[in-house]
Formats: C-alpha cells, structure tokens, sequence
C-alpha cells in the first residue's frame, strides 16, 4: 500500500523555496519562458537560441503543483509562449497520473487567461538505468497520452520530444548518465525539435 506524500512536502527543499524566492524579484521580460524541473532547468536556453527573447523558469525537483505555486512569477515575465515539460518528479512522488493532469490543466488555464500560448512538451521517459523504469515509463506514458488528449481537444500544441530522444519507451541510453536527465546532445535534439517554434519559422 502507498503512503500518499502531502503535496506541500513538494515544495518543501532549499532548492523551491530559493530559486522560486529568486524568480519573484526579478523583473525581466521575454518573448518565451520555459517551465519545469531541473530537466528544462540544466539547459542554458538563451545559449541554445541566442537571437531569441528566452528565460529558463526550471526549478531541480518541481511538480505541477510547485510551478502552481510559483505561477505569478512567470506571469510576470509577460512571454507570447510557455514551453511546459513538467511531471517526472510528481511521478516519483507517486502522485496520480489525475491529480498531476489537473494541475497541469490549471497551469495552462492560468497562462492563457494572462493571453500566453502554452506548448506541452511530453514528459521524458527515464532509461533502464532507474529501479523501477518499467513502472516510472508506464505512468509517463499515461501521463503523455492524457496531455496529447487533452491538446488535441483544446487545439494546443502538443510535442512529442520522446519520439527523439526515446527508444522502445525508454530514454537512450547515449543521451543520459544518470536515466533521467539528459546530455548535450539531448539538448540538441530538443533544440531541434522546437527550433521552428521558437523562432517563428
């Protein structure tokens, strides 16, 4: 039987309370924000798209449920686009796949009613090299479909990174040290695949 985690335990580390008490007296500006955990945070994205207008909002260890928490944060950047890729960390919290789709739905609710257009990135499976990839891949794929679901039906833009960066279900080997972040050449890929995006081309 699983002992459920009291979802204010989530946002309970130095690393949420610190970055997110940074993020909230910043007071940049930008065309694109990316939002998630410390998958998007690793990436130096304003490196990645030099020309673009583009701040890194990831935080190491965040759920659905602390970008909630942090959200005024982000709308105060003012951005045209929000690439979200969140939900590994809620999984591992053993959260269910519902309660992290409802917080996900109001992330994207509240970036729209701030007239931000959301991009879902899909959450990244997590290679063989985690105990219990087969369990953790299972409820990613779940949470995947449930967010492609929901995109489709609200007309939204749903990318699917694993179709790159993934093989068989599983994150490639030769794109990650530990199973579930990702290398340089990772982040190439993700460059690549929302290049287009990002630069308006």
């Amino acid at each position: 039987m699983k002992i459920e985690i009291p979802d204010e335990t989530l946002i309970d580390t130095p690393a949420w309370r610190e970055r997110s008490s940074h993020f909230s007296l910043l007071q940049a500006k930008a065309k694109i924000v990316m939002i998630g955990d410390s998958i998007t945070n690793n990436a130096e994205w304003s490196e990645l798209f030099p020309k673009v207008s583009i701040v890194n909002r990831g935080i190491p260890g965040d759920t659905t449920y602390g970008v909630l928490r942090r959200m005024d944060s982000i709308l105060s950047l003012k951005p045209k686009l929000a690439f979200i890729m969140l939900g590994i960390n809620d999984i591992y919290a053993d959260r269910p796949v519902d309660r992290i789709l409802n917080d996900y739905i109001a992330i994207i609710e509240r970036l729209q009613e701030s007239n931000i257009s959301p991009v879902i990135q899909s959450t990244l499976f997590v290679s063989k090299k985690q105990p219990r990839h087969q369990v953790i891949n299972r409820e990613v794929q779940k949470l995947n479909d449930s967010l492609e679901g929901y995109a489709t039906e609200h007309k939204l833009l749903f990318i699917n990174l694993n179709q790159s960066l993934s093989d068989d279900h599983r994150l490639r080997k030769e794109l990650t040290s530990d199973g579930i972040h990702i290398n340089g050449e990772g982040y190439q890929i993700w460059k690549c695949k929302i290049s287009g995006y990002v630069t308006g081309r």
